[in-house]
């Protein structure tokens, strides 16, 4: 047992030796290593890669170069130019073994590489030139389409047993009734066979780890599309649409039975090439229903509600309504109608100055005797609100004379004015939605020009003077109204 005992301390003891011995050995030889390479070695390459190198778009290749020495810094070149990592560019520098990695290579990275070791002297491993050839070898360009028509995507790669798989943004496209997908040889295709607005959007090919992007756009076939219609009996009725492209053959369908032409009360047309249009005379109770257009296989439906007319244009007499049919056709038209007041004291110069206003002559004026309605016409510029006055048509109403009018005492002037200003604003607003107060601007609704001077009566000569005067008169209060662009002027000779 003793015997048996010391024999396996003097393993352990030589075991523990040899490995000492060993890691001394090692030690020492990457410290004399280590000592070369500082001292005595010179830079030289012990494997460098081919000088040519194929390549396919997508597949991964590793650049190796091993030194004889590992002291001096190092950078890998690209057509003499620094190389710095990407995302799919990896290097691996420690140690004598240096590498830069391809990963999916694309045809940007075809170049010639070369090592560069900075010592004291440079020195460049031989050049490699890398070929990338391209997994497709056709491009497809982005697409515009119209709505209805139909899309096809075409491509080409390198060889014929490549797989090719299609995307719609990340959502892979399989055959089905309106997507066929097809291969001839090198050809890769796809194809929609009906298009709607919603196809528009990024398409992808992708072949192994190379992908191509399409940009789609699919634009809606109608430029004004097709709407419902309610509409009275005894009108005329329009289906009007206008489309994309020009003269695009168009069907048109009532309850589904196509309407093959023109007939004395449907009418067929087109304008321009792109206007279409489906009008029904006098409207009957009967065309009500669904009416639809189909313009290569899209099919678009829209609803006719036709109304019974009223009694009351039905008691009307045949002349009275077909006049009234007329101008229910002819649509409506935005009318520009303004109504100016204006009111003063009895003799005041009213009348002169509307005959002023619309460049008359003041000549045989007589005092008006209660209310003078004026219908006149005058062109106004909307859009800078200038006046043009022309000739009118003037109709007369006279209602209620002054001496019959309900009159009382006034105390002043002002409460004479105050009368007539609510009863005109009491009796006579111009829009029943707005307030009768006043504008947003604080001017009285509607708007009123008061006359308060008999000046049309006084020589001009007369004006001069009464001008200067007035000027020097403190105790004149003057007031002054801009109303519809009008200034007016108000002297009285006492305060009230």
């Amino acid at each position: 047992m003793r015997e048996k005992s010391s024999n396996t301390v003097q393993y352990k003891i030589i075991l523990t030796v040899i490995c000492i011995g060993l890691i001394f050995f090692f030690c020492m030889g990457v410290l004399l290593d280590t000592l070369l390479d500082r001292f005595f070695r010179e830079v030289y390459f012990f494997y460098e890669p081919l000088s040519n190198i194929e390549l396919r778009e997508g597949e991964t290749v590793t650049l190796t170069y091993e030194l004889s020495v590992n002291k001096y810094p190092v950078s890998f070149l690209k057509d003499n130019q620094f190389i710095a990592e990407t995302t799919h560019i990896k290097k691996r520098v420690a140690g004598r073994t240096k590498e830069l990695e391809f990963r999916n290579v694309a045809p940007c990275d075809a170049g010639q590489y070369c090592l560069k070791v900075e010592g004291n002297t440079s020195v460049n491993s031989h050049l490699t030139e890398l070929l990338i050839h391209p997994m497709f070898t056709s491009k497809i360009e982005p697409q515009l389409c119209i709505e209805g028509n139909k899309l096809h995507l075409a491509c080409a790669v390198y060889t014929d047993n490549i797989e090719v798989k299609w995307y719609k943004e990340n959502e892979q496209l399989h055959e089905c009734e309106n997507i066929l997908i097809h291969i001839e040889k090198y050809q890769r295709m796809l194809t929609i066979e009906k298009t709607t607005v919603a196809d528009s959007g990024n398409y992808y090919v992708k072949a192994g780890k190379v992908e191509m992007r399409i940009p789609v756009t699919v634009k809606d076939m109608f430029r004004r599309p097709l709407v419902d219609e309610t509409i009275m009996e005894g009108l005329d009725t329009k289906f009007e649409f206008e489309t994309e492209e020009e003269n695009v053959p168009v069907q048109w369908f009532y309850n589904r039975k196509e309407i093959i032409e023109s007939t004395e009360r449907r009418q067929i047309s087109r304008l321009q090439g792109r206007v279409h249009t489906l009008t029904i005379l006098q409207t009957r109770l009967e065309d009500s229903g669904k009416y639809s257009i189909r313009i290569k296989a899209y099919d678009k439906t829209v609803g006719l509600h036709v109304k019974e007319m009223p009694q009351t244009i039905k008691n009307m007499s045949v002349s009275d309504r077909k006049a009234f049919l007329k101008a229910a056709n002819t649509g409506t038209t935005k009318r520009y109608n303004i109504r100016v007041m204006i009111s003063g004291k009895q003799s005041a110069g009213k009348t002169c100055l509307l005959r002023r206003l619309m460049n008359e002559d003041i000549d045989g004026v007589i005092s008006t005797d209660g209310i003078n309605i004026e219908r006149r016409k005058c062109q106004i510029d909307i859009k800078t609100g200038l006046w043009h006055f022309c000739k009118y048509i003037s109709e007369d109403f006279k209602s209620k004379t002054y001496e019959n009018m309900i009159e009382k005492e006034f105390d002043s002037i002002g409460e004479y004015i105050d009368f007539w200003l609510d009863n005109i604003h009491c009796y006579c607003t111009d829009d029943k939605n707005t307030s009768m107060e006043c504008h947003e601007d604080g001017t009285l609704n509607p708007p009123v020009i008061i006359i308060g001077t008999g000046i049309d009566k006084i020589p001009l000569v007369c004006l001069r003077y009464y001008y200067r005067a007035k000027a020097c008169i403190k105790e004149h209060t003057i007031y002054s109204f801009n109303l519809l662009g009008v200034t007016s002027l108000l002297s009285f000779n006492e305060r009230k």
